[in-house]
């Protein structure tokens, strides 16, 4: 045997070796990346405390609520833009017996419009003419009813969702997290599809007084005022409740919000969707658009 025969035999045996531990070691990559994904990232504890982060770095979304109770029903969308502009615009049909109506809104930090975009009303079997008080907008100041939460504020949703500062939202996680406002049960936690999507479900306790102060720290940060008609110190004797949230994984993106034992959902979707619409230019007041409702016959 030829020492030229050798040394290729040799060569090939070095290549083979790099080869293989090249292999070996893609392997190992793939199958500690993939522990890592199921076990790490995917974990059901990582999967919720990284929802708020992700919520609180949020300029757009959009929350569908579906809710009955004591015969009404109640079908709502709400388009939000939180980023340096804050818009919502919000779609709801209320249907209770045999009286539907549909409304539109238009609301800011400041002000809000609201419209009749249908409406079918029976009063001793007729059906009244609401010609006088549809597709006509009333505007309305917010902020200046004592008593009376921010109109826009009341329709952000369970948790807080927008686009602080990187100082303002690291404070708020930090609150959430101190201060238990939000307490899963991890050892319940359920795999479903919601709306196309997987998600874990959460079966969370929330605090009312604890749950008021953040809301008031996030008000205060967003510009929507201190909220003081919310005060913590007044719900220190309320019940803790429960709700379930469904939050995708992979996004850590809140899928859904669900009141247990009532039938309350919250559905989110569409985030990052830029909302576009024009303030209304032709208005009433609503105290006006008000009399014409009492007024048909």
């Amino acid at each position: 045997m030829s020492n030229e025969y050798i040394a290729n035999e040799l060569t090939l045996t070095r290549e083979q070796i790099k080869y293989g531990l090249i292999k070996l070691g893609i392997i190992i990559f793939l199958v500690f990346g993939w522990l890592w994904w199921i076990k790490v990232y995917q974990n059901p504890i990582r999967v919720f405390w990284d929802m708020f982060g992700v919520s609180l770095n949020t300029s757009d979304v959009t929350r569908h609520i579906v809710e009955s109770s004591n015969g009404q029903k109640v079908d709502e969308t709400v388009q939000l833009e939180l980023g340096k502009t804050k818009l919502a615009h919000l779609t709801r049909t209320v249907a209770q017996g045999t009286n539907i109506f549909s409304t539109e809104t238009i609301s800011t930090p400041s002000v809000y419009y609201t419209r009749y975009t249908s409406l079918h009303i029976v009063n001793n079997g007729k059906t009244l003419n609401s010609n006088s008080v549809l597709n006509i907008w009333s505007k309305s100041a917010l902020g200046n009813s004592s008593g009376a939460v921010n109109d826009f504020f009341s329709l952000l949703g369970s948790v807080p969702v927008g686009f602080p500062t990187t100082a303002q939202r690291q404070a708020l996680l930090k609150q959430i997290k101190a201060k238990r406002i939000f307490v899963p049960d991890f050892s319940k936690v359920q795999h479903k599809t919601i709306s196309g999507q997987r998600a874990d479900v959460y079966n969370v306790t929330i605090e009312p007084a604890a749950y008021v102060a953040l809301m008031q720290t996030y008000a205060k940060d967003e510009g929507l005022g201190t909220l003081t008609e919310l005060e913590a110190s007044n719900y220190k004797n309320a019940s803790s409740f429960e709700v379930q949230f469904a939050i995708n994984p992979i996004s850590r993106r809140l899928v859904q919000i669900s009141s247990t034992g009532s039938n309350h959902i919250e559905t989110y979707s569409a985030y990052g969707q830029q909302l576009h619409v024009n303030l209304p230019t032709k208005t009433i007041t609503t105290d006006a658009l008000q009399q014409r409702l009492a007024a048909i016959q």
